[in-house]
């Protein structure tokens, strides 16, 4: 694991410094700015608190955040957002990525779960479900203002929020707990349309604080491909709402079953290579 880390990061320090010497184009090309922000991701995975600061600080810097209806609009219209550091392209692209997200019958739901997650009526955020519809369908990348041959699912791959997580989550991990509220606060703060300095946050241990932080991760981040691996790595169990589909309902951290099956394509194309266990 340490020699994949190290591998990781050193193709990424490459690609910064290589970039540097060209200027950004979009959100949708390669940047140093996106070699920086994925850089502090990876130094969250690997629990190295003082560089993921140092990455998501320098990302911060460069990067201000979404506000009001622009927060809102990045996901629904074709607008790449000013807090977009790096997005796929979806235009007329088809796969089962897509298919989650389609407003036409997506199976991407909220369970009761992450709704009961959203203790307060105004967050913009709750705008991104299909409440009022009843189904609690993410419309998260429900683009508006499209025709059927048409079609666009730019899905995020960095935004800057995540960037804020991550250092409230270092400086958290490196006792700076006043620090790490700062930046749950300018979250929080974003998604109710209040100053950060109505919010009071309960939080007089680093525990405590760490729950929280996962939690606004959990609210922030759904539908974006995290929450599984925020699992994984801060070891943490699985427990689904009991009305989910799933025939599991909970896993306890350890278990083969948090790591995902090598695909079958990979393991048809090599002998060599044996399926993680509890797959055959």
């Amino acid at each position: 694991m340490a020699q994949v880390y190290e591998q990781v990061l050193s193709d990424l320090k490459a690609a910064e410094e290589i970039f540097v010497d060209y200027p950004r184009m979009d959100v949708y090309h390669a940047s140093s700015h996106a070699a920086e922000a994925l850089q502090a991701r990876v130094y969250l995975h690997k629990g190295d608190w003082a560089m993921a600061k140092e990455y998501a600080s320098k990302v911060i810097a460069r990067t201000a955040l979404a506000e009001g209806e622009d927060y809102l609009d990045m996901f629904r219209t074709v607008t790449p957002g000013q807090e977009s550091i790096f997005r796929l392209n979806g235009h007329l692209k088809g796969s089962s990525i897509a298919e989650f997200y389609t407003p036409e019958g997506p199976t991407g739901y909220a369970s009761e779960k992450l709704v009961d997650l959203f203790q307060d009526s105004t967050d913009i955020r709750l705008q991104l479900l299909d409440l009022e519809g009843g189904s609690k369908a993410t419309k998260k990348y429900h683009i508006t203002g499209l025709t059927e041959e048409d079609t666009q699912i730019d899905l995020f791959v960095l935004r800057v929020s995540e960037m804020y997580l991550i250092r409230a989550e270092a400086n958290a991990q490196l006792g700076d707990l006043e620090a790490a509220k700062t930046d749950l606060k300018t979250i929080q703060a974003r998604a109710l349309q209040i100053p950060a300095s109505e919010i009071t946050l309960e939080a007089s241990s680093q525990e405590v604080l760490l729950d929280l932080i996962m939690t606004e991760r959990a609210r922030e981040l759904s539908f974006e491909g995290h929450r599984l691996f925020d699992l994984i790595r801060t070891g943490r169990d699985l427990e689904r709402a009991p009305s989910v589909n799933s025939s599991v309902k909970v896993l306890e951290y350890p278990n083969p079953l948090f790591i995902l099956p090598i695909p079958e394509t990979e393991i048809n194309a090599n002998n060599n290579i044996v399926q993680n266990p509890e797959y055959n």
